[in-house]
């Protein structure tokens, strides 16, 4: 299985806005066993606790979230560049889930900095795209 995860501190526009929206795509549910395999996290690792609470957030962020159709993709266009609107295009094509989540900046530690952060996580089985937003 090969995975990839780039984080980038997010240095461009910066808005008031306390929230920021990230899209998720996966053939499965999203599990902490699954996000830490794709991290390279082992769940004895000693900071384990704190890829849990990204886990968590995360988690929280699409349990809540918007599941996507292609005409409410459309409606994205502004949000989300064309390549991810055409992956959540063809994922929604294949079966896959597609899903809006949200984070927001005035809560704890772990959400506050998937806010301020760009990010996006692959794997063989999920992707998630917070690169394209701003804080």
């Amino acid at each position: 299985m090969s995975w990839e995860v780039n984080l980038k501190i997010k240095s461009d526009f910066i808005s008031n806005s306390s929230s920021t929206s990230f899209i998720y795509i996966a053939r499965k549910d999203f599990t902490k066993e699954a996000f830490y395999e794709m991290i390279g996290v082992s769940p004895e690792s000693p900071l384990s606790h704190m890829f849990e609470k990204l886990y968590n957030v995360l988690s929280n962020g699409i349990q809540g979230g918007e599941h996507l159709n292609e005409s409410r993709l459309k409606d994205l266009t502004n949000d989300f560049t064309n390549d991810v609107i055409q992956k959540a295009k063809q994922a929604l094509l294949d079966g896959e889930q597609v899903v809006k989540g949200s984070l927001d900046s005035e809560t704890d530690g772990p959400e506050s900095f998937l806010c301020m952060d760009v990010f996006e996580i692959k794997s063989q089985d999920l992707y998630i795209n917070g690169f394209d937003n701003y804080w």
